[in-house]
């Protein structure tokens, strides 16, 4: 449950950050969202 939530509130924080053009926020942001992205990729093939 903690990583689709922290997937959605880095997606808004990223989207907020392009908004504000606040480059650094958006750069860690956008890899958090991916790091979270890809343990729920992980998490979904190894329930298969």
């Amino acid at each position: 449950m903690y990583t689709p939530l922290n997937l959605v509130g880095t997606g808004y924080a990223c989207t907020a950050s392009i908004l504000l053009k606040y480059i650094p926020f958006i750069l860690l942001e956008g890899a958090w969202a991916l790091v979270s992205s890809g343990v729920l990729i992980k998490k979904h093939f190894k329930n298969q």
